[in-house]
């Protein structure tokens, strides 16, 4: 009676944990930037990255033709999500008091993920940018819908 219920259990529970294979990341990030990224790049951003505890979500960034791609993939209803955050990683304008130039070092890292819940993810981003060997540093929250919706603050 036990052994039944466990099973039956164990199978009415199982299409809701689905996880996120990094394999499967690194093929869909790949074909989602149009093979413009070499798939090293992609795999080292794959494995920078951060996962929820669950494994349904995932965010990252990877540098794209000198412009930074903020993204994350989830896990939402039955699919597969592509989330574009990429307006997070607008530099020049959050650090236009440093005078900041295009080609200045500048860095966009998620560095964790705060709160994670059934429909949205609040996630921490490191903005860095070096001008004339002086490093300036702005922490960012975003907030990120399972569904896609990226909630901008």
């Amino acid at each position: 009676m036990k052994r039944t219920l466990f099973l039956l259990i164990l199978i009415i529970t199982s299409p809701f944990c689905y996880s996120i294979e990094s394999a499967d990341l690194i093929n869909r990030l790949y074909t989602q930037l149009k093979n413009k990224t070499p798939k090293d790049s992609i795999r080292e951003s794959i494995d920078s990255g951060l996962w929820n505890k669950d494994k349904n979500f995932f965010v990252s960034s990877i540098d794209v033709n000198n412009s930074i791609l903020v993204y994350a993939f989830s896990f939402y209803k039955g699919e597969v999500h592509f989330i574009d955050a990429s307006y997070i990683a607008d530099i020049i304008r959050e650090f236009k008091w440093a005078q900041v130039k295009a080609e200045d070092k500048k860095e966009v890292i998620p560095t964790k993920i705060l709160n994670c819940n059934y429909t949205r993810c609040l996630v921490e981003i490191r903005k860095r940018v070096w001008v004339n060997g002086q490093r300036y540093t702005q922490l960012r929250p975003l907030a990120i819908g399972l569904d896609g919706t990226i909630y901008k603050q």
